[in-house]
């Protein structure tokens, strides 16, 4: 029963509502049919049927939460949390090496959440990737080891943010080593925390 809930949880997660309207008619005054009120009608009957759901989602889950070990609740809150990194838009592979042809590119260390959670937000956090230091971030638990140039550029969104690491005019032939924390490596599912990155000669 317990194993059934929890898969529950992980199911329940909503993942957007987004509705809109445009006027396309530039006369002052619009006629609305009868069609075009069943539909407006449809559409809030269908909002507030989503939302209801939403309720009964999260206080499924505060009554799932409280039966759970604290064990369970860190495997579902890190489900909420999604972690990425990639040279250019390509995953970096479970082996950790990887070649490219090019002389400039980027790697991208990103972390992605949920637009909408149904769990409360203290247990949401508890799935995210833990400063190392005060006031730092899940950019911590990755670092260039080679002593190669570089820049950042950091985004920051709702949902999504990323540290993009911007190398330029490197020499065919040099390998970047990159070095991840054991946390990281778990989130990302690669078999080493090392990386290696080489680029090829031409």
């Amino acid at each position: 029963m317990l194993k059934r809930i929890i898969a529950t949880i992980n199911c329940c997660f909503l993942i957007g509502l987004i509705t809109a309207c445009s006027p396309m008619s530039h006369s002052p005054v619009q006629t609305i049919s009868s069609n075009d009120q069943i539909m407006t009608d449809r559409t809030n009957q269908s909002v507030d049927e989503l939302q209801n759901q939403l309720e009964s989602y999260k206080e499924f889950n505060n009554i799932a939460l409280k039966i759970m070990t604290h064990e369970q609740i860190i495997s579902v809150a890190e489900k909420l949390w999604k972690y990425s990194l990639k040279l250019d838009d390509i995953n970096i592979p479970a082996n950790g090496m990887i070649e490219i042809d090019r002389t400039n590119f980027r790697i991208v260390l990103s972390e992605k959440t949920q637009a909408y959670s149904t769990v409360p937000v203290e247990i949401e956090n508890l799935g995210r990737l833990k400063e190392l230091h005060a006031n730092g971030s899940y950019s911590e638990h990755f670092r260039i080891v080679s002593n190669t140039p570089y820049h950042i550029e950091a985004t920051s969104g709702t949902v999504v943010s990323s540290y993009q690491y911007i190398f330029e005019n490197i020499s065919p032939g040099s390998v970047i080593e990159l070095e991840i924390t054991s946390q990281l490596q778990k989130r990302l599912e690669l078999n080493t925390n090392r990386i290696q990155i080489l680029v090829k000669k031409a």
